[in-house]
């Protein structure tokens, strides 16, 4: 049972920072995924410039998708997890 939660954990939180990402051409979207391992969850962005695009750099702000999006799921993943997480 515990298991099917993270997985769905998983599949919903990717499919929301995917959603949140800004697309220009979609391959940001593209490359958000998510794949659990036991009794854990990793979410991944694969596009190399994923991070230049959440953070900013010294020429472009920081569009920030991720972090925000994660924070705000955070409590709701926990509740059905019925855990606490960071």
């Amino acid at each position: 049972m515990e298991s099917k939660r993270l997985n769905e954990v998983g599949k919903d939180l990717s499919q929301k920072i995917s959603k949140a990402a800004p697309s220009e051409t979609g391959n940001l979207r593209k490359s958000v995924s998510y794949k659990q391992d036991g009794l854990k969850v990793n979410v991944t962005i694969t596009a190399p410039y994923w991070q230049y695009v959440e953070f900013g750099t010294r020429r472009s702000r920081a569009k920030p998708f991720a972090r925000p999006t994660y924070q705000k799921e955070k409590q709701r993943i926990a509740k059905k997890l019925g855990k606490q997480i960071l």
